[in-house]
Order: structure tokens, then C-alpha cells, then sequence
């Protein structure tokens, strides 16, 4: 106990507390208080690493070029990149529904199951220019316009 108190004595020092304040239940014998001294090792401050370079790539990305080969749709079948709408035409089920709406080409077959206002309001655009009954329903709302556009094919030949 003797020893803990010239230590608990040094840490209240040096951390500012005021003996006055310290708790009741300590009893410091301020008569036998003895310090002991204790030499502290001298440790090297940790020195900077030398900085690790990284190498960036040199070659640009080029573009994709716009689409003329066929690319995927959504309904797992190659296409064109433009359509007449004959070929629209051919994609009037519910197996394969596409519409051109505002002379776009989109492919609606997984949008089906989905549309909030039923099935049959895709059904009777497929295969045909749905442009009249989609701004009729949806003119001007910004919402039906940016989910029709993750359906988009291509421009109507």
C-alpha cells in the first residue's frame, strides 16, 4: 500500500487534481511519502514512409460507338439497332410486347406484370405506335417518362 501511494500522489500531480479533491476513502500519509525515481527510455519518433506511387493507366477509354450491330434487349432476344414499324409489328404479344412511343421503339414485355394501371394497358400498345395512349394517360409526368426510357430500343426507322 505504500508503494501505490507515492505513485497515485505523482499521478493526481501531474494530471492537475488537487489533493483536496481527491476521494475520502484514500488515506495519504503525507509524513512517509517517498518519490521514487524512475528513468524513462528515450524511444525514436516513427519517421515518414516514403510515399507509395501508384501508376495510373495511360491508355484512354475510347467511346462506344453508337450501336449498328445487334444488341440485347430485354427479352433476352437479339435486335437491330433501328426498326421499321413492320418489324414493331412483329412483337405484339405478351410473350414479346413492343411499342413505339414518340418515335422510340421500346420493348414493354417485362413492364407488363409491373405496370400500376394492369396488364391490359400495355397489352393494347404492342406491336403498334402507342404514342396517342401513353400521353393521354401519362402526358407530362415525368415519373412514366424516365421509367418508359429503361425500356428503350432504339429511334423508328
Amino acid at each position: 500500500m505504500k508503494k501505490i501511494l507515492p505513485i497515485l500522489f505523482l499521478v493526481l500531480v501531474v494530471s492537475g487534481c488537487d489533493l483536496a479533491e481527491a476521494p475520502e476513502y484514500i488515506d495519504i500519509d503525507e509524513e512517509n511519502t517517498e518519490v521514487e525515481e524512475v528513468e524513462l527510455e528515450e524511444v525514436e519518433a516513427p519517421t515518414e514512409e516514403e510515399p507509395v506511387e501508384v501508376e495510373a493507366e495511360t491508355e484512354a477509354e475510347t467511346p462506344e460507338e453508337p450501336a449498328s450491330d445487334p444488341v440485347e434487349t430485354t427479352s433476352d432476344e437479339t435486335v437491330q439497332a433501328e426498326y421499321s414499324l413492320e418489324a414493331v409489328a412483329q412483337h405484339s404479344s405478351k410473350e414479346s410486347c413492343w411499342s413505339v412511343i414518340d418515335g422510340k421503339v421500346y420493348d414493354l414485355t417485362s413492364w407488363i406484370s409491373k405496370h400500376p394501371g394492369g396488364a391490359g394497358s400495355i397489352l393494347r400498345i404492342c406491336g403498334v405506335d402507342g404514342t396517342a395512349a401513353f400521353n393521354s394517360q401519362h402526358g407530362g409526368d415525368n415519373h412514366a417518362g424516365s421509367t418508359l426510357g429503361a425500356y428503350y430500343l432504339s429511334d423508328l426507322q
